[in-house]
């Protein structure tokens, strides 16, 4: 029989792997779009205003579609943590109330609007920093649920950043035969995954708190 804990891990990792793999498809469907747009420069013997004009209306058109892709990064993965805190509540692989679960769901909706952000204003510089800023929200979010000091959920979540740069660069060094979208994808994707258990595990592990005394004695006497 499969553990209860192992039950949640799989489950929120298979949830980050949903996530990241939503926005890597939908981010790919965009990119093959603009790629079939129509040249903005001229052929010969075709006017250079009409062609422009083509391209200019094509590229108008993709917009929102472009636009649409960044919801879905900043959204994606606390969507899928909350999705499946739920499912695996319903399942009864959780211990805690949902009093004691819904207010740790709220840090991970901050965490990627932050690495978005931060790593927009500088992606050389923030890029890794603002990661570690997003493992503290998720440790901050384990800590509302458990209760318990978060510095080993939080070593954990930069451990797993790590590991996949670590991944990402063995990946790029293949004979130089991987695209930087490639790497990038490795590393996403198996981050996400690797978050996702962590936080899973960090649920699965959470004790419900024991009632107050006073609200004890209280439903007794109402009984």
């Amino acid at each position: 029989m499969v553990p209860r804990i192992l039950k949640v891990v799989v489950l929120f990792a298979v949830a980050g792997y949903l996530s990241a793999a939503a926005f890597v498809s939908y981010s790919a469907r965009v990119e093959k779009l603009y790629k079939a747009l129509p040249s903005q420069y001229a052929a010969p013997g075709v006017d250079s205003r009409a062609a422009f004009n083509n391209w200019y209306r094509a590229n108008a058109a993709l917009t929102p579609y472009a636009d649409r892709k960044w919801p879905i990064l900043c959204l994606g993965f606390p969507v899928a943590m909350t999705l499946a805190s739920l499912l695996a509540k319903k399942a009864g692989w959780l211990r805690i109330g949902f009093e004691q679960l819904l207010p740790g769901l709220v840090p991970p909706y901050f965490a990627p609007v932050l690495v978005f952000f931060l790593s927009g204003v500088s992606w050389f510089l923030l890029f890794f920093p603002s990661l570690g800023l997003a493992a503290g929200l998720l440790a901050l979010s384990l800590r509302l649920v458990t209760s318990k000091r978060p510095t080993w959920f939080f070593l954990g979540f930069l451990i797993a950043v790590a590991f996949c740069a670590v991944l990402g660069f063995r990946v790029y060094s293949w004979q130089g035969r991987t695209t930087t979208d490639t790497v990038w994808n490795v590393f996403f994707i198996s981050l996400e995954v690797i978050w996702g258990g962590i936080f899973g595990w960090g649920l699965a592990v959470a004790v419900g708190r024991p009632q107050s005394r006073q609200s004890v004695e209280s439903g007794l006497t109402r009984g």
